[in-house]
């Protein structure tokens, strides 16, 4: 029996003011109550993450910011620190999510360091990888996402592996591909799985619409 645990975490980039925040969460929680075999996670915008965590507090669902700078402290204008998350009571924070690497030029190298800081700060950093659509194409999926998992864990120490969480986010691409062709989906859950999974860390789940689909692509990790 495999001890690794997936984690469905919704990302909510840049959608919904305190407000719709509030009213969205109250629906939520309902209907996770109850759910076996996984842990829940939201990643709200900036804005809405103290009410977030205070509204979620003592509840299954736990509260992940969406992006924090490396540095503790300095004139980054627009940032934010792990000190800064940490304070508030945030569980964990997604780092090198596709639209960080593709339009904000984010690398391994800084994600690396960005690992790092969450640890120091208390935060379960979820490490986000994949291939573009061209990199596939190519036929070097793996090589791809060997090179990020690889790359973003470089200074974690083995005894923390199980710590980090490894998001995939191509599977948002296309959950049909995960239906129809197994040598993808299989060969990147796999690779992922043998970086981190073996240490009882978890995997999540991004870009799943409906509870078929996350049937589908959860038995690839477990």
């Amino acid at each position: 029996m495999s001890n690794r645990t997936p984690i469905v975490a919704g990302n909510w980039k840049m959608h919904k003011t305190v407000a719709e925040s509030e009213a969205f969460i109250q629906g939520l929680l309902p209907r996770v109550s109850t759910a076996d075999g996984v842990e829940v996670a939201i990643c709200p915008p900036f804005t809405s993450l103290e009410a977030m965590v205070d509204s979620t507090r003592g509840s299954r669902v736990e509260a992940y910011a969406q992006n924090m700078h490396e540095e503790a402290s300095g004139a980054f204008t627009g940032e934010i620190s792990a000190a800064m998350l940490s304070e508030l009571d945030v569980h964990g924070v997604i780092l090198g999510h596709s639209e960080r690497r593709a339009l904000f030029a984010e690398t391994d190298e800084l994600l690396a360091a960005k690992v790092i800081a969450a640890f120091e700060a208390g935060l379960k950093p979820m490490l986000c990888v994949g291939e573009t659509d061209a990199e596939r194409e190519a036929g070097t999926t793996e090589e791809r996402l060997r090179t990020q998992v690889e790359g973003g864990l470089a200074s974690v120490p083995d005894e923390r592996l199980a710590e980090v969480a490894i998001e995939s986010w191509w599977i948002a691409c296309s959950v049909e591909s995960w239906r129809s062709s197994s040598a993808s989906g299989c060969g990147v859950a796999g690779l992922c799985v043998s970086q981190v999974g073996h240490a009882g860390g978890e995997v999540g789940l991004h870009g799943c619409q409906s509870g078929d689909d996350f049937d589908v692509l959860a038995s690839k990790f477990r």
